[in-house]
């Protein structure tokens, strides 16, 4: 007869996000090479081990040594993070080891993402034109100065603001630029997401629009939106402002809050 519990058990859920807040998807492993496994024991909670989104559960498993299941029947909160907890049972009652997942956030999140780092990547000057260049000022406003067109001269210059998130494959990516303060004459912004795959800017739904003070400029990315995620959630968004139009200003500078992206899970 078999007196002793199966010697180990291990979980896992589906990564960091789900967009469930009623179900969730577990694999686990656990087998006892002196009977078999009858069971597993299920409980799940807002920290490992606890249960308070679902008590115990036992679940009849027939010796499945790597079983897959959904967990149903919950009420987690949008946006909480949920641990389960998993106890394989032998066919003589005994019980394994708890094991438990890393939690997994469930429903939708939405990230605003300020900058963590900046660079200007490129500014042009052609004949007699002055080249574009970029000042910090306070209360996170940015500017673009020095946009004198001669004739038909196009400066531009593309700034990459980068970013970090905590959502891998994210359901909608979107890169927000306000513009504050306008010289005059004509400028046109176009707003990218780097893709992490290629190394490619990709243009996002603001692609060559002209510029005007106190307007917010919302760029939403499409394709596959994992592909502007890199390792350890990094993100990069950038602006590229062209002046097309000689500016009335005789002290150009195009002012513009620095881009949040917003990433939703």
């Amino acid at each position: 007869k078999d007196t002793t519990a199966p010697p180990s058990c291990a979980v896992q859920d589906d990564g960091t996000h789900q967009a469930s807040v009623t179900a969730i998807h577990i694999t686990a492993q656990s087998n006892d090479p002196e009977s078999s496994i009858d069971g597993y024991w299920t409980r799940v909670g807002s920290s490992a081990g606890t249960g308070n989104y679902q008590d115990w559960v036992f679940h009849d498993a027939n010796n499945v040594t790597n079983w897959d299941y959904t967990i149903t029947g919950l009420a987690i909160p949008n946006g909480a993070t949920a641990y389960v907890t998993v106890v394989s049972q032998n066919i003589h009652s005994d019980d394994s080891p708890f094991a438990y997942t890393d939690g997994i956030i469930c429903g939708t999140v939405i990230e605003n993402l300020i900058p963590i780092s900046e660079q200007i990547v490129l500014g042009t000057q052609n004949s007699g034109g002055n080249l574009a260049s970029w000042a910090a000022i306070d209360n996170n406003l940015r500017r673009v100065c020095k946009f004198i067109v001669p004739n038909s001269s196009s400066p531009i210059i593309r700034v990459n603001l980068n970013y970090t998130t905590t959502i891998p494959s994210p359901s909608a990516v979107s890169f927000n630029v306000r513009v504050a303060t306008d010289p005059g004459g004509t400028q046109q912004i176009t707003l990218r997401v780097k893709s992490q795959v290629s190394g490619l800017f990709v243009d996002t739904s603001v692609v060559g629009q002209n510029t005007s003070a106190n307007t917010t400029y919302n760029g939403a990315a499409s394709g596959t939106l994992s592909n502007y995620v890199g390792a350890g959630g990094a993100m990069s968004g950038q602006i590229e402002v062209k002046a097309i139009g000689i500016q009335t200003s005789s002290a150009p500078c195009l002012g513009f809050d620095s881009g949040n992206m917003r990433v939703t899970s």
